[in-house]
């Protein structure tokens, strides 16, 4: 007979063991610092809240209230004038005299990708493509000490979004610029061509028009080269409501002139007239016919349709499509051909903002099949979105060229399936939740993958972190490499500079690569403070041990250590109409933190010094119906905060330590527009 510690033994003892891991994974997940980043991120604010909040900031600060829109095409002539006047000797010296600039990184940090190309004509070059940061090559992908080199920091835009190459003339390569997703966050110029491999590039005067183009391939046709632009006109030019250039735009002569191509989406606008379709994606099958997958169009209409055309002119749109009003709120449509199987697609269909379905075809669309969602093992996604309300914008799929039932698809992380969608098995994840889910790391956010031509095995992967490599992808545990060396496509809002003389010590604030810290001369490396999306930074000019980091609204990090570690601090409302990249500002005599806080108000923070965050809502009559969207404290009246707003307005604020300060409008009839006040400056 068993005795009874034999039996504690055998049933407790286990009990008690499991108790104890789960307690300690409790423990690791409340406190480890990624995870409750992560947790900020994904439960404390929508992630397509925050897409869109961002997007929107962008615009309002960047629209000229003239015109509607954000005139990118200014640029143009501004590099010109600014050509002219650096030619001149008087104004070759900088102002400030003897100053050489150095680039300063960071060199381990990418930033949003979403193109890549492999180089047909030099093995294992890889092209990467920026969204705000412009294109660039690395000449070895499989080495993991290899550097990116930007190909022009002055392109009158440098919005990368698409590549491709000419399979006639692999020497001649596109590059389409411009981020049309929402209310388009990057605003492109058109296509830039190379006919010498890369080498120099020029821009297709006869495309400048085409706000964003989504994707591009070039299609051998009966020995002429045909190139296919997605162009996605939501912006209008002139007048209200004018729209131009949506739809697929097709060149037979190398870009010289395009025509408009897709039908019409059924739906009409508000004034009786039908629109062409907006393709999202073009995908060129095996058998060279060309597939297209749609997004609404500027009118609302037409998402969530799929085409197919052999010829390039005449389109059929699928009658199993999703699109007009076949599902509610039905958008984008992504789509991946086999190269290896003509009668093979893969589809991703968003709508709501979520993925909605995931189908599949292997009789070239005859019919189609709904098939299994990938399901993310994130504590912070929902089982039955991958993207987490972001599929409009994070969504891709690619098949291997050597297996049609083997492809790997992406939302915030990526998920490989090899019975065609049947099953999904998650191959990465964008931070570390070891050892509860033991994935590797690779960062969030999706955009792009491509195998190498060919392989099974070599995959690059673009996303909001730049780049990452596998040489074995054509397994279900793969590694990554982190390819970012040199890759400085970071997008920086903010900095913060340490008081000490010649120091190298800042602190910026990077669209979803957190708040990162310089510590080393030249173009070096940099250590994470903190996490998320980094926003405007702060450091104490006379006691520099207390420095802020800021996530996105009005949650704050304070470090009372010179930036050994740092503490979240928020307000009990967080971001009662404060803006996604909050302005703030700090009173480093008074010790006192400044930030905007909705509509006729601004937050101070009474206590910055420590982590308990007494905070206090000030209103300013004057601004009733503004928001604030500058702040700078005064360095010579003791208590006096300029604020501006985003009507035009700018406001002086004495005593703006109290609850009843003096506020002053003092650009009252100056004639300034009533547009967006980006920043303050005093003499």
């Amino acid at each position: 007979m068993e005795s009874r510690y034999s039996i504690v033994r055998r049933i407790l003892l286990p009990l008690f063991i499991m108790t104890a891991i789960t307690i300690s994974g409790l423990w690791y997940y409340n406190s480890t610092p990624q995870i409750i980043l992560k947790a900020k991120k994904t439960h404390k604010y929508p992630k397509q809240r925050m897409l869109k909040d961002a997007f929107d900031l962008e615009f309002e600060k960047m629209v000229d209230p003239a015109l509607g829109y954000v005139p990118n095409e200014r640029l143009v002539r501004a590099k010109q004038i600014a050509e002219e006047r650096t030619s001149r000797r008087s104004l070759k010296k900088s102002a400030v005299a003897n100053a050489q600039w150095t680039e300063r990184g960071p060199s381990n940090v990418g930033g949003r990708t979403r193109t890549l190309l492999w180089d047909p004509n030099t093995t294992n070059k890889v092209w990467g493509g920026s969204v705000t940061g412009g294109l660039w090559y690395n000449n070895d992908i499989t080495n993991p000490s290899s550097t990116w080199h930007a190909v022009d920091d002055f392109w009158s835009d440098i919005a990368v979004t698409s590549m491709a190459y000419d399979p006639n003339n692999t020497q001649i390569m596109y590059v389409g610029t411009g981020e049309g997703y929402y209310t388009g966050s990057s605003r492109g110029q058109g296509i830039w061509k190379s006919t010498d491999g890369g080498t120099t590039w020029t821009q297709l005067q006869s495309s400048n028009a085409f706000d964003f183009v989504m994707d591009i391939i070039v299609r051998n046709e009966a020995g002429t080269s045909v190139i296919y632009a997605a162009v996605d006109g939501r912006y209008y030019r002139g007048s209200w409501g004018h729209y131009t250039n949506n739809g697929l735009q097709r060149s037979t002569d190398g870009g010289l002139t395009w025509t408009q191509v897709l039908p019409h989406s059924l739906r009409k606008s508000s004034s009786g007239a039908t629109h062409p379709f907006t393709p999202a994606d073009i995908e060129l099958a095996a058998d060279n016919r060309i597939w297209v997958g749609t997004q609404n169009n500027p009118w609302g209409h037409g998402g969530g349709t799929i085409m197919w055309s052999d010829d390039g002119t005449t389109w059929n749109v699928d009658s199993t499509s999703y699109g007009e009003g076949t599902i509610s709120g039905v958008g984008r449509v992504e789509l991946a051909c086999a190269p290896s199987d003509a009668n093979v697609v893969y589809g991703l269909i968003e709508a709501n903002q979520v993925l909605e379905r995931v189908i599949y075809t292997n009789n070239k669309g005859a019919t189609w099949t709904d098939k299994n969602e990938p399901n993310d093992g994130d504590f912070g996604i929902p089982s039955t979105d991958m993207t987490r309300g972001q599929a409009w914008y994070d969504l891709i799929i690619q098949v291997d060229p050597n297996n049609p039932n083997t492809a790997i698809c992406g939302g915030v992380d990526l998920f490989r399936t090899t019975d065609a969608a049947t099953s999904w098995t998650q191959i990465a994840i964008w931070t570390s939740y070891q050892p509860f889910l033991p994935y590797p790391v690779v960062h969030a956010d999706q955009h792009q993958i491509q195998y190498k031509p060919g392989s099974s095995s070599e995959i690059v992967f673009g996303n909001d972190g730049g780049i990452w490599y596998t040489a074995n992808g054509n397994t279900n545990t793969p590694t990554f490499a982190n390819m970012n060396n040199n890759y400085n496509a970071t997008q920086f809002y903010a900095c913060a500079i340490h008081p000490d003389a010649a120091s190298n010590y800042f602190l910026a604030g990077a669209q979803d690569n957190g708040s990162q810290k310089f510590t080393s001369a030249g173009y070096s490396s940099t250590t994470e403070a903190t996490g998320g999306d980094g926003a405007f930074t702060h450091i104490d000019q006379d006691e520099s041990n207390y420095q802020y980091t800021s996530y996105v609204y009005n949650s704050f990090y304070v470090s009372t250590n010179g930036g050994s570690s740092f503490s979240n601090v928020e307000p009990a409302v967080t971001d009662s109409g404060a803006y996604f990249i909050n302005p703030t500002d700090f009173d480093d005599t008074n010790n006192l933190f400044y930030a905007s806080n909705g509509s006729g108000h601004y937050l101070r923070w009474d206590d910055p010094h420590t982590t308990t965050g007494t905070f206090t809502n000030v209103a300013i009559p004057i601004m009733a119906g503004d928001k604030v969207s500058a702040v700078t404290v005064s360095p010579f009246t003791a208590n006096r905060v300029f604020f501006g707003s985003n009507n035009g307005k700018l406001i002086r604020v004495d005593n703006a330590n109290t609850n009843t300060p003096t506020t002053t409008q003092i650009n009252s009839g100056a004639g300034m527009p009533a547009s967006w006040l980006n920043n303050i400056a005093i003499d």
